[in-house]
């Protein structure tokens, strides 16, 4: 998985350390698994964007939005594209 990781990273000309060990370490433990919290915020998040883009009224996330389920933080990045 890391070796992928790595991959995909210089492909996009990213550092290929920009993701810790430990973040695809943990990955890989949890396989398929989904936890009922990490669904339940990720749900929210997606219905919330569907109503943005239907209705017109606020402004979508702008292409990637990153969920961190160990500190309850999303983030977005502007990710260009190749």
């Amino acid at each position: 998985m890391s070796q992928i990781v790595k991959t995909m990273l210089k492909a996009r000309n990213h550092e290929e350390d920009l993701i810790k060990p430990e973040v695809i370490n943990e990955m890989v433990r949890c396989g398929g698994y989904e936890m009922h919290c990490t669904s339940t915020v990720m749900g929210a998040l997606i219905g919330q964007e569907i109503v943005k883009l239907i209705t017109h009224c606020y402004v979508p996330i702008d292409n990637c939005a990153v969920y961190n389920g160990f500190s309850c933080n999303v983030t977005t990045y502007s990710v260009p594209q190749p």
